[in-house]
């Protein structure tokens, strides 16, 4: 089952994904003109070295990585612009 979302652009921290056990795959796609700032530990995202896990360019896509283990990463995951835009990120998770 995928489920879609969206989160609108943002300079402050918010939730893109809530945990999920169940989860077994998630990508992003960047709409909004500024970089977005993922984190995947759940804490706040920031947009400053060391705040963040990957950086997602204007009009980029990311894909959660499979570990070595073959899970994937399950808990709770953040993200901020560098500046509020006009668009933001959508969202696809499978479960």
């Amino acid at each position: 089952t995928v489920t879609m979302s969206s989160k609108s652009s943002s300079a402050s921290s918010a939730t893109m994904l809530a945990s999920n056990s169940a989860r077994k795959g998630a990508t992003f796609y960047n709409d909004d003109a500024n970089p977005l700032y993922l984190r995947t530990d759940g804490s706040a995202a920031t947009a400053s070295i060391g705040g963040y896990t990957v950086k997602i360019a204007s009009g980029a896509y990311y894909e959660l990585p499979v570990g070595a283990n073959g899970g994937i990463y399950q808990g709770a995951i953040t993200g901020i612009w560098s500046a509020a835009g006009s668009s933001g990120v959508s969202i696809s998770e499978s479960t």
